[in-house]
């Protein structure tokens, strides 16, 4: 306030405002003093003089003096409303993909699966040798039956088995053939096969001696070592050998499963789970 009393106050201005002052009270007492007129009657001189002294103070004014100093900052005023949302600006560029994050561990193994629905019940292969003519066959051989299913493996006519002589495996002769063994069918924990070897020509009038076993790589006094890659082993005189070259299961050999012939022989598999084996044999017939 004082600040803007201070931009209008000039010489002129304060000089004109003392003369009227002075006019009206000096006027007034000199009326007064003389006792010619009372006092209520000096507003006529007065006004007069007041009159005088401002077209006066017309002619003198100044110069207009420099402005003061600015005054203290005032408090802030109250924060105003707030203005209206502005428009979305345009979207930036898409940024380069980053590098893929490690692996993270293995979640924890989910809970087991329902126990499925057990299969039906398999049926086993019968097998039995026989000598002369029986099905297809003219000069023996082995009958396997299934259930209501019955096939045959026929012997060699005579003269064209291994040993010759008329159908006769002959001493120190050996006769091979490959065979297969499968582990599909379950009893408890465990599960059993059925393999039937057939031979195209009988031994020496004979039955077939026990066969040994022979894992790939083992040597036996019986077999003679046994290889993998070996096609043809020839067993000692008077063995029966059964050469193992893949094993899916682990099954276990446990010989024959009933008296051999001199014309075939059933060998009993068994393992924990399914599984099959397979390999060559060999039969040497005795000197």
């Amino acid at each position: 306030m004082f600040s803007r009393l201070r931009r209008h106050l000039s010489y002129a201005n304060i000089a004109a405002t003392l003369a009227v002052v002075f006019a009206m009270s000096g006027g007034a007492y000199a009326l007064s003093g003389g006792g010619r007129q009372p006092v209520g009657s000096a507003s006529v001189p007065t006004a007069h003089a007041a009159k005088k002294v401002k077209k006066r103070s017309k002619t003198l004014t100044g110069a207009r003096g420099p402005a003061g100093p600015a005054g203290a900052q005032g408090a802030a005023g109250a924060q105003g409303p707030a203005g209206p949302q502005g428009e979305k600006g345009p979207g930036g560029e898409k940024g380069a993909a980053g590098t893929g994050g490690k692996e993270g561990p293995a979640g924890p193994q989910g809970p087991a699966g329902p126990q499925g629905v057990a299969g039906s019940k398999g049926q086993s292969v019968v097998s039995e040798a026989f000598e002369g003519k029986k099905g297809t066959c003219e000069s023996g051989g082995s009958e396997f039956k299934v259930g209501t299913a019955t096939t045959y493996a026929c012997n060699g006519k005579n003269g064209s088995g291994g040993g010759g002589g008329g159908g006769t495996l002959q001493p120190g002769q050996t006769e091979r053939g490959l065979w297969i063994a499968a582990t599909t069918l379950p009893s408890g924990s465990e599960y059993y096969g059925l393999l039937t070897i057939s031979l195209p020509s009988a031994f020496n009038g004979e039955s077939l001696p026990q066969p040994h076993y022979v894992k790939d790589g083992e040597d036996t006094e019986e077999c003679g070592e046994h290889s993998s890659n070996d096609k043809t082993p020839v067993p000692s005189p008077g063995q029966f050998c059964i050469y193992e070259t893949i094993n899916f299961g682990e099954l276990t050999f446990h010989g024959g499963f009933a008296e051999g012939t001199n014309t075939g022989e059933n060998l009993y598999f068994s393992s924990g789970k399914p599984g099959y084996a397979r390999g060559v044999w060999a039969l040497t017939a005795a000197e």
